[in-house]
C-alpha cells in the first residue's frame, strides 16, 4: 500500500499546529528542500532572512526515521537556533540531533497517535516526489 502526503497539506499541518511558516521542494527521492523565514535582530534593524535547508532521509529503522541536513555555512547559527527550538517543543523522546555531523533521529513510535499506527503496519520505504512524501507500507 502507498500512502502520499502533498507537501502542502504537510505545511498547512504545520502552520496550524505550530504556527510556523514553512516551504518544501523536491530535490530528488531521498531528499527535500525544507525553506522558512526568520526574523533576526540586529542592533536595531529587524531583519527577515530566508532558510534553505536539504534534508535526506538516510534510513528508517524500528519506528526510527534518520535523516541527515544540509545548509549553506552561513546559515548555521539560524538553523542550530531553529534545531534548538524545535528540540525543546519536541522533546528528546521524539527528536534527537547531532549538530556536529548534521544528522537526526526521529522517534515516530513517540509521536502522539502515531504509535497505533505503526503498531498496525510495516514502512519498507520512503521518498519524496514532485508532490510530497509516499511511504510503501504493509498492513500486519
Amino acid at each position: 500500500m502507498k500512502i502520499k502526503v502533498c507537501y502542502k497539506e504537510l505545511s498547512d499541518y504545520i502552520r496550524k499546529n505550530y504556527h510556523k511558516e514553512i516551504e518544501m521542494r523536491h530535490v530528488s527521492t531521498d531528499t527535500i528542500e525544507v525553506s522558512f523565514s526568520k526574523e533576526i535582530n540586529l542592533l536595531i534593524i529587524r531583519k527577515k532572512m530566508q532558510v534553505r535547508l536539504n534534508v535526506t532521509v538516510k534510513k528508517y529503522e524500528n519506528k526510527i526515521l534518520y535523516i541527515f541536513y544540509n545548509y549553506a555555512s552561513e546559515m548555521k547559527p539560524l538553523v542550530n537556533v531553529a534545531i534548538s527550538l524545535l528540540s525543546k517543543k519536541l522533546g528528546n523522546n521524539v527528536f534527537s540531533v547531532n549538530t556536529v555531523s548534521r544528522e537526526a533521529e526521529i522517534y515516530l513510535g513517540n509521536i502522539k497517535n502515531m504509535n497505533d499506527i505503526l503498531y498496525k503496519m510495516i514502512i519498507n520505504s520512503m521518498e519524496f516526489d514532485e508532490e510530497g512524501m509516499v511511504v510503501d507500507c504493509s498492513l500486519l
